[in-house]
């Protein structure tokens, strides 16, 4: 599985601490909501800018999720990819044999070509892999970074929601 957690500690945070310990539902809510437009965000940034399979197929694009879980005193959220691709295609990889078989398929969906044509190109990929390896694709962590402003502002108004909360509304 690859992915990217974001994480938030209650000890770096001493108003948020406050916040859990004078009211952890309404902190729990608050911290829940934002944690799930996050995530949300991330898929979708993801989804766009991710490979797509052979053919237009799903592929890795297609794979990206998030789940989202409330504890007693945290709010997690993660957002990944269940394909055993993923990481290699994030991060690269020396020079190795790849198995054909997925390679066929791909030739096929994403050239057009036919069983022995797509069989002799997967071969020459197959063969250029082993001599080079392939090329580090870092969507997710590049996707991670330009979010960064979006996600510190989805949590500032998260903050301030529970405070106003707090204050009965009046904020």
């Amino acid at each position: 599985m690859s992915g990217v957690n974001i994480n938030l500690d209650a000890g770096d945070f001493a108003q948020l601490a406050d916040f859990w310990e004078r009211a952890p539902d309404i902190t729990r809510t608050r911290l829940m909501q934002a944690m799930t437009a996050v995530d949300a965000d991330q898929v979708a940034h993801l989804k766009q800018n991710l490979p797509r399979g052979a053919a237009g197929a799903a592929g890795l694009a297609g794979s990206v999720t998030s789940e989202e879980q409330a504890l007693d005193d945290a709010v997690i959220g993660i957002t990944y990819s269940q394909v055993d691709y993923a990481v290699y295609v994030e991060l690269g990889t020396k020079p190795h044999f790849a198995p054909i078989q997925p390679l066929i398929d791909w030739v096929k969906g994403k050239m057009g070509l036919l069983d022995e044509s797509a069989r002799s190109v997967a071969f020459a990929i197959r063969g250029a892999i082993a001599k080079r390896g392939t090329k580090a694709q870092p969507v997710w962590q590049t996707t991670f970074a330009a979010r960064a402003a979006y996600r510190q502002q989805v949590f500032d108004a998260a903050m301030v929601a529970i405070a106003r909360d707090l204050a009965g509304g009046a904020l």
